[in-house]
């Protein structure tokens, strides 16, 4: 019974040294709330030559194991909700989203550079997105404290044509 109780405590004791570095940066970067007060994320589309813009309200939360837990709903569709964790490395925040809906079965990717987060209400990247049909589709993306409006939405989407028969998606500049 003691040498049960003596290996309980040492695999307990292992764990809680394991996780002494997360609990380090999570409560470091307690106050720093700059990416969980993002709520918008709108990517641009290309369907038959025409680029339209998807609209996507997120919650960010902190999380312990992770940096932080999302949650990303369609604002066009409300069902189709994603799941996902975010990491921050240096420059950039990552989010691994799922599809938690049963009609559509997708994962997706986004990328955005935070390197000005602090004094911008914005900040740019791109997703990464396939499904089970083996379809991959990408394109830029806007991660932002505020809704944005069409007039300005639009603006950003004409940085994306090359030209009018033919939208492109690359990396603003």
């Amino acid at each position: 019974m003691e040498l049960l109780l003596h290996a309980l405590l040492g695999s307990l004791f292992t764990v809680f040294i394991q996780n002494i570095p997360k609990a380090y940066r999570y409560f470091k970067d307690f106050n720093k709330k700059a990416i969980c007060e993002m709520k918008y994320s709108y990517i641009w589309i290309a369907k038959n030559k025409t680029i339209y813009i998807q609209k996507y309200n997120f919650i960010i939360k902190k999380a312990f194991i992770s940096d932080y837990k999302v949650l990303a709903i369609n604002s066009d569709d409300p069902k189709r909700v994603y799941t996902g964790k975010g990491t921050k490395k240096q420059l950039y925040i990552s989010f691994n989203f799922k599809s938690e809906s049963l009609e559509v079965e997708d994962c997706s990717y986004h990328k955005y550079n935070i390197s000005k987060i602090e004094y911008e209400k914005m900040c740019f990247g791109f997703w990464l997105s396939t499904d089970l049909t083996d379809k991959v589709s990408c394109g830029g993306a806007i991660l932002s404290k505020e809704e944005l409006d069409d007039s300005k939405l639009a603006e950003y989407t004409n940085r994306y044509k090359k030209d009018k028969d033919s939208p492109v998606m690359y990396i603003m500049t």
